[in-house]
């Protein structure tokens, strides 16, 4: 079933809306933009307190050759030092460090036109950095040049798993919407809450570490200003995301920025099942296998298609944004002219002319092969690690297996037992040892509920009833049985 549009309205009071509206985030830009500057202001000048006031006692004392005066200067100078040395060592906002290789216009020709071509399309957006990166995602970072005066410098991330998993006319909707960003200035937003929220967030850690005069005070009014600068910024970054889905889709198709969110939502499931299995191999493997970008293409482009799909319908399920900073799925597609979420769930994906990793070229196998090299030099010695851990384990499980088949387990022994089956053997050995537990102590409420999370974990409600009967159990403790295994 196709895209359908909803129909707008014409008259005054449609036009009228769109005013309020646009005035409406203009104003609260406006206030985010205050915000941002007094905290830039006030923090440094509440540090700068901090040290005055006990270096002004201090000089007090000195002037009047008062030694009580000088030793609270004294004493306020010592704490106050602390709080400021905690604050140098406190951690606000982190990003995390993230595997970036930057691309030229003379290696991905066919990417630059692309980009240059959705410029013109979508008003004054000058990138100046086109990176890789290997989340599943698009970004735009600006920074600004001699404190703004400059301008910014735009930088635009694509995720390689985003590669992998969108076609060429869907990355063109994504990267018409980190473009529409640029024109908005978003990203020198995002940059500014970055560092304002580290500046405050470090100032309210200082407070929670170390003891000074004002210190709840401070604490106090730093917790305030986050909560106020958190609910104000939500607003603007949300707005953002939906004026950029409006342009993206105006200089595209709302269709296919939405096939493109669709993809991206559900393929996050099948990127955490990738790795997973990948470090479940550990059990077997001593040596990490190479390639796990190289096989990563070849699953995203194999089985996302078919998963967004089956996925669809527990995608729109959640109405409520997981980010403050993004609307929810649900939100952007019903701005985007969605009719209902039926006619989603049931659109039929159009088949992929060609993967979007194919606009990097020969680049494409060069960043896959770079990223697959990173991934060996820090995971080896992690994947070592671990493999130890799990012969510690599989040893473990031999004792346990030994002592259940001459009758000497507890119970809690019993469900370490399997336990350690459930993450070393799989489904069926472990299942069978939870039964175990049960046939051993049929009267014990922790067997009969262990049994029944497990079934649950693994989606058979059937397990419901064991956790059911465990409450029975409970709830008459005369019938829990011994702890020892009879032989």
């Amino acid at each position: 079933m196709p895209f359908v549009a909803h129909p707008q309205p014409a008259g005054s009071s449609n036009a009228g809306n769109a005013w309020f509206s646009l005035n409406r985030d203009w104003a609260m830009r406006a206030v985010v933009k205050c915000l941002v500057c007094f905290g830039f202001v006030a923090g440094p000048l509440m540090i700068a307190i901090l040290i005055a006031l006990p270096l002004g006692i201090l000089a007090a004392g000195k002037v009047y050759s008062d030694p009580v005066v000088q030793s609270v200067g004294a004493v306020l100078l010592c704490l106050h030092g602390l709080a400021i040395c905690a604050l140098l060592r406190a951690r606000g906002e982190q990003r995390t460090g993230r595997q970036l290789v930057e691309l030229s216009s003379t290696g991905t020709p066919e990417l630059f036109a692309l980009i240059a071509s959705l410029a013109e399309r979508i008003g004054p957006a000058r990138i100046d950095r086109v990176l890789i990166g290997t989340e599943l995602n698009a970004s735009l970072a600006q920074t600004p040049v001699w404190f703004g005066l400059g301008g910014h410098k735009s930088e635009l991330t694509i995720g390689l798993p985003l590669l992998m998993t969108l076609d060429e006319q869907e990355l063109r909707a994504v990267i018409a919407h980190e473009l529409a960003h640029a024109r908005q200035s978003d990203g020198s937003v995002h940059a500014e809450l970055y560092r304002v929220r580290s500046l405050w967030q470090r100032l309210s850690s200082a407070c929670e570490n170390t003891s000074f005069v004002g210190r709840g005070s401070l604490r106090w009014f730093a917790r305030g200003y986050l909560r106020v600068l958190e609910r104000y910024a939500g607003y603007v970054l949300r707005a953002g995301e939906f004026a950029a889905d409006a342009a993206a889709g105006n200089a595209t198709s709302a269709a296919t920025l939405s096939r493109a969110l669709l993809r991206t939502q559900t393929a996050r499931s099948e990127l955490d099942q990738h790795w997973s299995t990948y470090w479940l191999s550990n059990v077997t493997q001593a040596k990490p296998m190479r390639g796990p970008w190289q096989t990563l293409s070849q699953t995203l482009q194999d089985t996302v298609p078919t998963a967004t799909k089956n996925l669809w319908p527990k995608v729109l399920a959640d109405e409520v944004s997981v980010s403050p900073s993004h609307p929810s799925l649900h939100a952007r597609l019903a701005r985007l002219g969605l009719v209902s979420d039926q006619d989603v769930c049931t659109l039929e994906l159009q088949q992929r002319e060609a993967c979007a990793l194919q606009i990097l070229g020969k680049a494409g196998a060069t960043v896959i092969s770079h990223f697959d090299r990173i991934w060996w030099h820090q995971n080896r010695v992690r994947w070592a690690s671990f493999h130890a851990t799990v012969a510690h384990q599989k040893a473990r499980l031999a004792i346990l297996d030994d002592a259940a088949a001459r009758g000497k387990l507890t119970l809690a022994t019993a469900i370490e037992r399997a336990a350690r089956a459930e993450y070393l053997l799989g489904h069926d050995p472990a299942l069978a040892r939870y039964r175990w537990c049960i046939a051993q102590f049929p009267t014990h409420p922790q067997a009969h509920e262990r049994l029944g999370d497990y079934m649950l974990r693994c989606g058979d409600p059937a397990g419901q009833a064991f956790v059911d009967h465990a409450q029975t159990l409970f709830a008459d403790p005369m019938t829990i049985s011994h702890t020892t295994v009879a032989a």
